[in-house]
């Protein structure tokens, strides 16, 4: 997630000791964690995890693997999906599961952060500044400094070139929706795919018109939605959200 690294959830701990023999849980730390995320981007993401699932069928041989995003970590799984099944493919190990857990709206945790005019000003600041320059102090950004592109990138402004958009979770008519959440290549790479939203999710409400709903996101990509109680992070319900995952997998 944003700003999060090493065990940044607490049900990591509690799903790796209950796996099966034999299974290897991975968490990578990409160079985005903690205060990096600012200065980076979700290519930049995508291109790290690729290096790391490169790494570790090298160093595990599997023949199957699952991957489980968190918040900002679905984003990543589906932007860099194509990738992702390219660095697979020469190892000869087959994506089983997609997991994808409290997938949030950028846009609509900003406004419901900030109010409306609160991200209006962060985007204006940011129009402003060449798109590697930081918005700094940013609102919203737990202390990290945010480059203006990837300010622009999650909250839908004005988009400089290269840089895409980030936020794949606000809501969109059905076509706009299937593209942005790379829909097409998950559903024709046959995986099973879930999508656990949070019942206790702090960052967005639950009628929060910005934000897909679970059912929707899941209908995209042809998956399975799972509700689970528990804040964003799932602290407190580390058990239950471990649970679901085991049982997906």
């Amino acid at each position: 997630g944003a700003t999060e690294g090493l065990f940044s959830v607490p049900w990591l701990p509690v799903l790796a000791q209950s796996l099966a023999p034999r299974t290897a849980l991975v968490q990578v730390q990409l160079r985005s964690a903690f205060l990096g995320y600012g200065s980076r981007s979700i290519s930049d993401d995508v291109g790290d995890l690729c290096a790391a699932v490169d790494h570790a069928c090298q160093r595990y041989h599997p023949t199957t693997t699952s991957f489980i995003g968190h918040s900002t970590g679905c984003q990543i799984l589906l932007m860099g999906f194509d990738s992702l099944l390219c660095c697979l493919e020469p190892h000869h190990v087959t994506l089983d599961r997609l997991i994808l857990v409290a997938p949030v709206s950028d846009r609509a945790a900003a406004v419901e952060e900030l109010g409306q005019a609160g991200v209006d000003a962060v985007l204006a600041t940011a129009r402003q500044l060449d798109p590697s320059d930081f918005v700094n102090p940013t609102p919203g950004y737990e202390g990290a400094a945010v480059s203006a592109s990837r300010v622009l990138a999650q909250l839908h402004g004005p988009v400089v070139p290269p840089c895409a958009i980030e936020d794949m979770f606000t809501t969109r008519d059905a076509t706009s929706a299937a593209v942005a959440l790379n829909a097409a290549c998950v559903r024709e790479c046959g995986c099973q795919t879930s999508v656990i939203w949070m019942q206790d999710e702090e960052y967005v409400a639950t009628d929060n018109p910005l934000q897909m709903k679970p059912e929707e996101i899941a209908g995209h990509l042809g998956g399975t939605p799972i509700t689970v109680s528990g804040t964003h992070s799932g602290l407190g319900s580390e058990q239950e959200v471990s649970n679901a995952i085991l049982g997906i997998l």
